[in-house]
């Protein structure tokens, strides 16, 4: 018996003994409260691990965005740079953007004025020569 279950000390005998009598107390066998324990703990456990991974999935999710914008953002930069390495030395310094300049006052035409255009406007002019004196500046620090 549990202490709870026993009476309070001012109740009559009488009471007590016919109140055992038609609730007899029962008894758990062992290995039903085994069985009753291991379930219950399965069913936190699964519990647990399932709260888990909800909080897992989002964090997945926002480590997936960053890498795919990280590795869209690099493709795009080494794009740019290739298109502003005027002189195909491999790497963009100040030395493209004055090959750009001079390219720029021998007038050239619409073709190559296409091909070396760095803003997308169309025409090469002093813009451009910014633009790659700026990534000149930006890759080399």
């Amino acid at each position: 018996m549990r202490p709870e279950d026993e009476p309070p000390d001012d109740a009559p005998r009488k009471l007590v003994s016919d109140l055992r009598a038609l609730f007899p107390a029962a008894r758990v066998p062992a290995e039903v409260d085994e069985a009753i324990l291991g379930r219950a703990r399965a069913t936190l456990a699964a519990r647990r691990r399932k709260r888990t991974l909800l909080r897992l999935v989002p964090l997945a999710a926002a480590a997936t965005l960053v890498l795919w914008l990280a590795l869209g953002r690099k493709e795009r930069d080494t794009r740019r740079v290739a298109s502003a390495d005027v002189d195909g030395s491999g790497r963009v310094d100040i030395v493209d953007a004055y090959v750009l300049a001079l390219r720029i006052e021998d007038r050239p035409d619409a073709t190559e004025g296409r091909r070396f255009d760095q803003n997308g406007d169309g025409e090469l002019d002093r813009r451009d020569v910014d633009l790659v004196a700026s990534a000149a500046v930006r890759v080399g620090s």
